[in-house]
């Protein structure tokens, strides 16, 4: 379950993918690494993948 702040992140980040021009490639790319990383939930201790969806925001919002 996602903290209050990490809800609050995912939901800015969807809105600035929304108002973003974006290509269709990078939003595809983007697609990807969320199935990636939902893959690797089960397999993957927590603060593993949640340093690594922390770089995917960090890098998407930059």
């Amino acid at each position: 379950m996602l903290s209050a702040d990490e809800e609050l992140e995912a939901l800015d980040l969807a809105r600035r993918v929304a108002a973003s021009d974006v290509g269709e490639e990078t939003l595809a790319s983007l697609e990807l690494t969320v199935d990636d990383l939902a893959s690797a939930y089960p397999g993957t201790p927590l603060r593993e993948l949640l340093g690594r969806v922390r770089r995917h925001i960090a890098y998407v919002g930059n």
